[in-house]
Formats: C-alpha cells, sequence, structure tokens
C-alpha cells in the first residue's frame, strides 16, 4: 500500500512539474524602452512580420536607413513593421537618445518605431538581442552580431525566421523574398500546361 502511494505521489508530482513547465521564448516574451523612455512590451507587435536592425548614426551604413524606411512605406499595411534598435556596441553611436532621435527623423525620415539605446553584444546584451542570437535561447541557431545594421526577421508568431548581414541591403533580393513570404505575398507558381492535351486541343481545332 505504502509503495502504491508513493508512485501516486510521484505521479501527482511530476504533473505538476509539468504543469508549472515556462512556454518556449519568443520576441514577444521581452520589453524594451522606446527613444523616449516608455517601457514597451514587444508582444504589442504580435502579429506582425519584423524585421529587427541594430542602428548607428555615425556608421558608413547608416544610409540603410532610407532604404529601411522605404521598405516600412512599402509592406507597412500588409503587416511589416521594422524596429530599430540603436547601438554603440562598435562604437558608432556615441550620441544620446534625443539627439539619435532627432537624426534618424530629421535626416532620414524614420517614422517606423526606434528604441532606447542598448546592447547589442557582451555581458551587458539586451534580453531580446540575447534571444535573436543566441540558438539556446531561440531554438533556431546562433547569429551574433558582427557589426551595425545586422538585420533579424521574425515571424507574426514571434519566432526568428532568419539573419541577414550587415552589408546585406535592406532592398536586396534575399531580404525582399523573405519577407514577401511572411507576410504571404509571394504567388504560386503557375501550374506546368499539359503539352500534349495542348496539342490534342490544336488539332481538334483543325479538324
Amino acid at each position: 500500500m505504502r509503495k502504491i502511494s508513493f508512485l501516486f505521489a510521484s505521479i501527482l508530482a511530476i504533473l505538476s512539474m509539468a504543469a508549472f513547465v515556462a512556454p518556449p521564448k519568443t520576441f514577444f516574451s521581452f520589453s524594451a524602452k522606446d527613444i523616449i523612455g516608455n517601457e514597451t512590451s514587444l508582444s504589442y507587435f504580435k502579429g506582425k512580420t519584423i524585421l529587427v536592425v541594430n542602428l548607428a548614426t555615425q556608421c558608413g551604413l547608416a544610409t540603410q536607413m532610407q532604404e529601411l524606411q522605404s521598405l516600412y512605406d512599402k509592406y507597412g499595411e500588409d503587416g511589416l513593421v521594422v524596429l530599430g534598435f540603436p547601438s554603440n556596441s562598435f562604437g558608432q553611436e556615441g550620441s544620446q537618445n534625443a539627439d539619435i532621435q532627432l537624426t534618424c527623423t530629421r535626416k532620414y525620415g524614420i517614422t517606423f518605431p526606434i528604441f532606447e539605446k542598448i546592447d547589442v553584444k557582451g555581458d551587458d546584451i539586451h534580453p531580446a538581442y540575447k534571444f535573436l542570437t543566441s540558438k539556446s535561447e531561440n531554438g533556431k541557431f546562433d547569429a551574433p552580431v558582427e557589426w551595425n545594421f545586422q538585420k533579424f526577421l521574425i515571424n507574426k508568431n514571434g519566432n526568428l525566421i532568419s539573419s541577414f548581414k550587415s552589408n546585406t541591403s535592406p532592398m536586396d533580393k534575399t531580404i525582399i523574398d523573405a519577407i514577401e513570404k511572411e507576410l504571404g505575398l509571394t504567388l504560386a507558381p503557375e501550374p506546368k500546361k499539359d503539352k500534349k492535351a495542348k496539342k490534342d486541343r490544336k488539332d481538334k481545332k483543325r479538324d
């Protein structure tokens, strides 16, 4: 009887532990402060296809911000949102948040959401970027940030889809194709026509 009671108690304990297992992490598990300091849950963007980019206004690749804005203008109504995270992790964003905001909006015409300056690598890496860059966190792949303007594509459920190198233009075909696929804008290939059936139809018309 004691053995049965012990077994029953063990089963209950296992079931209880299973019930409290944390759900898998997604990009929406995190929050970040926007460029003016307001804490924002990233779950706010649930249902959107997301392109995350680490910005640096003093970097030679800063002109990519205009292309990022073009992407947002083109696909925003279809469900794309670009999220910009300024970072001085590579020593090319020494400005304060207020100045970063002015540069992004006045010089580059940015209207997509921009967040407070963060670290995208190292000991002080932001939790959202730890998720994006570590397979142990995202369950997909490791993609350490190697330079400014590295891009991460996230689906509507907050799962990591792909990463693109810094020097890959936001308007590059590989990025466009990946975004359109997630947005459901990719056209299905036309079915191959039966050449024999087509020939038979031509023959009938001749008759």
